[in-house]
């Protein structure tokens, strides 16, 4: 899967993938399996691997070059960190999906 875009700002990658795992968290059910995993996660921390993670694909202005840097394979690559937890093809596929309304 590859976005149908050709930047994206930094800041407004790792919000995005921050807002992904805010809504995991949120929508969370006591019997589901992963909810003491997600339940404990600190979105603190996501956004702070994500701003270092995406950081090394910044260039001028905190532009990312989507199609440069390979972005979706590093979305998957960030992601599978928290493969135990959630799903990261649903994840990958929601942050595609939002970058591009953004656009």
């Amino acid at each position: 899967m590859q976005l149908q875009i050709s930047y994206v700002t930094h800041p407004e990658l790792c919000s995005q993938i921050v807002g992904q795992f805010a809504f995991m968290k949120a929508m969370a059910d006591p019997e589901d399996k992963n909810f003491k995993l997600l339940n404990d996660l600190s979105l603190d921390e996501v956004y702070k691997k994500a701003n270092n993670f995406f950081c090394d694909f910044t260039v001028n202005d905190e532009i990312i070059d989507v199609d440069e840097c390979n972005l979706s394979e590093k979305i998957t690559e960030f992601l599978n960190d928290w493969k135990t937890v959630t799903d990261v093809l649903a994840v990958q596929q929601n942050i595609h999906y939002n970058l591009e309304k953004l656009t």
